[in-house]
């Protein structure tokens, strides 16, 4: 019954962010027709569309990695 509730509830947000078109074209997350292939390649279009007419392009990479390798996964006594 939960998960049954947790989609209608996602549906309906998501339903009223595409309707006041309140989600960016940047996103790609969660939308039809988007993933993390479609990110990175909107990314490296920016990037040498920026490099081809001479500016110059900013990029900073985080990883995220180790900050979950030290949360404990063990259950408590």
């Amino acid at each position: 019954m939960g998960k049954i509730l947790e989609s209608i509830i996602a549906n309906r947000i998501k339903e009223h962010l595409e309707k006041h078109k309140l989600i960016k074209l940047s996103q790609h997350g969660f939308l039809k027709g988007f993933s993390c292939l479609t990110n990175l390649l909107t990314y490296y279009s920016e990037v040498y569309e920026a490099v081809d007419s001479g500016k110059e392009y900013d990029t900073i990479y985080l990883d995220f990695s180790e900050a979950f390798d030290k949360v404990p996964h063990q259950k408590a006594d």
